[in-house]
């Protein structure tokens, strides 16, 4: 279903399973999302990490 809005619990858990390490596939088969969903929102969590690592670098 296009334009699904995503509950701010799942975005969280899709972080959280993320970080420790399972699969995209299991993600989105466990939370019921689609497998795009969670890679936008592991995307999303890369680049935050990655401007971090830059900020406590510079400082």
């Amino acid at each position: 279903m296009p334009n699904k809005i995503t509950d701010m619990s799942k975005i969280r858990k899709v972080i959280k399973f993320y970080c420790n390490g399972k699969s995209k596939l299991f993600i989105s088969s466990y939370l019921s999302l689609s497998r795009n969903t969670v890679k936008r929102y592991s995307i999303c969590k890369q680049k935050v990490e990655k401007k971090l690592s830059y900020i406590f670098v510079i400082s």
